[in-house]
């Protein structure tokens, strides 16, 4: 319950201090570059991080529909009917749901890879494992104490530390069936380095789906246009990515890594610049109705002007989809080696 209030608090506070910096541009920026430097530091201090509690508060129930939704999108997207084998999930944040997920459906083993430990309550926690086992109930077998505590469940492991970040795990932790994240490799320090990284990692056959979000996270975009990040050069925007900001890398980008991996992929766009709802279902660029595909390519060609390089010389479609779904597999005539 302390937690919870002091989280509140936190949060009004933050509240309070974007809304009188809203405007104009540059005072927001003057705000806002200061507190990622102080985040930075004191996540580089203490090894913690909020940026991966998701389920650190609001109630056990709508963690749950979270936690099964994301599920049920990698379920949809792969087209598989019941995953298998070895998997790990870049950047879980405070809660290992995902990975009792897999579990249940019959995973053989589950590596939680996070380069650092986002903060939580350890009960609050407990409560969501033990909601899922009572909708699924052969999690229960995976904790023989009872208790629902993450530590407890067999076949699931944690790893924290530089050891674990996506960039550097995989070189030493191979063999995986699927790897899998949801809004995370937009954080990641090196996003090509760390999707190079787990490709090389796959068992020839093996699956990668990766739902990657380039919006801005609300840095600008609540009070000016949704596109705004990209105006700043490199060098002012560095201080907003420190220790898990949003790093800019567009689609075209990941899409080149997976040609060159040799990877079989198709991408599936859940939002669009310009476009206020967000896309539902598996829907490629291709299919998404025209009306919606003009009026997104029309939003960029009038902000394109105002970006920096090198966003203003970018594709159309590398400005217009802000976030997608990568599902990429190693063809099984592939050697683990690349």
């Amino acid at each position: 319950m302390m937690a919870s209030a002091i989280e509140r608090s936190i949060g009004s506070f933050k509240q309070r201090v974007k809304s009188r910096t809203a405007r104009p541009f540059w005072l927001r920026y003057a705000t806002l570059a200061p507190y990622r430097i102080l985040c930075a530091g004191a996540s580089a201090l203490t090894g913690l991080t909020r940026s991966g509690a998701r389920h650190a508060s609001g109630s056990v129930e709508n963690s749950v529909a979270y936690i099964a939704s994301v599920f049920s999108m990698y379920k949809a997207a792969s087209g598989v009917k019941q995953f298998h084998g070895k998997v790990a999930e870049i950047g879980p944040g405070d809660s290992c749901g995902i990975g009792l997920m897999f579990l249940a459906d019959g995973c053989e083993q589950v590596d939680l890879v996070d380069r650092f430990f986002s903060a939580r309550d350890e009960q609050h926690q407990q409560r969501i494992n033990r909601s899922l086992a009572e909708k699924l109930p052969q999690l229960a077998a995976l904790c023989p104490d009872g208790s629902y505590m993450e530590a407890s469940f067999r076949h699931l492991a944690r790893h924290y530390g530089e050891s674990a970040a996506a960039e550097t795990f995989f070189t030493n932790n191979r063999d995986y069936d699927y790897i899998v994240s949801c809004a995370v490799l937009e954080h990641v320090y090196d996003p090509l380095g760390a999707m190079t990284s787990a490709a090389s990692a796959l068992k020839p056959g093996g699956m990668m789906l990766h739902q990657i979000d380039c919006r801005d996270h609300g840095q600008f975009s609540e009070s000016f246009h949704e596109l705004k990040f990209l105006e700043l050069p490199e060098r002012l925007y560095s201080p907003l990515k420190w220790r898990g900001g949003p790093n800019r890398v567009r689609l075209s980008a990941y899409c080149d890594v997976l040609v060159k991996m040799g990877l079989d992929f198709e991408v599936y766009v859940n939002s669009m610049a310009g476009i206020s709802e967000e896309i539902s279902g598996c829907l490629r660029l291709q299919d998404i109705p025209e009306t919606i595909i003009q009026t997104s390519r029309r939003y960029v060609e009038s902000v394109r002007h105002r970006l920096t390089l090198p966003f203003r010389a970018m594709s159309d479609e590398d400005l217009m989809i802000t976030r997608f779904l990568v599902v990429a597999r190693k063809p099984a005539a592939l050697g683990s080696g690349q």
